[in-house]
């Protein structure tokens, strides 16, 4: 009788199991005009996903989300908005809820035509269990101009297991971050006892 009753217990909890799918955050909601820039205390959030800036004394770089149809100078252009990242910001992502998440990949450029001497982009990755990834990102420092070519170019990374991601680097854009959450210990064993009990049903 008793083992009856925590088969229906669990058949049920599957029932609201989330599910697990890649996020591409790419800075294009709400919809923007021109630009529009956040800074200390005005984190960007995207779905499950915030983005801001370090909170210290006398910081006061920003984050801006850029529409390249629209702008009067020269900056990256991949036809959709993007998030250009200022001097001093040093901006940093993670979800909304502090939970987990793998970051798959970004895709990364210049700043504008005004501030092109940055070589690369350095990111450190923060996990779960205390360890960090690290990884530093050379740009090509080419603008294809109005219309032109894609000037972003495509990074794979592949960090699984991340509570935070900080981008040591200013004066570059950003674009197109694939994320993946993870889900926590509990969900997992739930997940696994769920699958076996239906697989025992069938």
């Amino acid at each position: 009788m008793k083992k009856k009753s925590i088969v229906v217990l669990l058949i049920g909890c599957t029932m609201s199991f989330p599910t697990y799918a890649n996020t591409i955050i790419t800075f294009n909601t709400p919809a923007v005009a021109f630009q529009d820039g956040y800074g200390q205390g005005r984190p960007y959030v995207e779905g499950d996903y915030c983005m801001s800036t370090v909170n210290t004394p006398g910081n006061y770089g920003s984050i801006i989300r850029f529409n390249p149809l629209t702008q009067n100078a020269l900056v990256p252009n991949n036809g959709t908005v993007h998030m250009g990242v200022t001097l001093f910001a040093n901006p940093w992502l993670q979800k909304t809820d502090g939970g987990p998440f793998n970051l798959i990949g970004l895709d990364l450029a210049e700043y504008s035509e005004y501030t092109n001497w940055v070589n690369s982009v350095s990111m450190v990755g923060y996990r779960q269990d205390g360890s960090t990834l690290t990884a530093t990102l050379a740009i090509d420092r080419i603008f294809d101009g109005y219309g032109g070519v894609n000037d972003f170019q495509h990074y794979n990374l592949n960090w699984k297991n991340l509570i935070r991601v900080e981008f040591h680097s200013t004066c570059f854009s950003m674009d197109n971050i694939e994320v993946l959450a993870v889900p926590e210990p509990a969900t997992i064993l739930l997940l696994t006892l769920g699958g076996l009990i239906l697989r025992k049903k069938r």
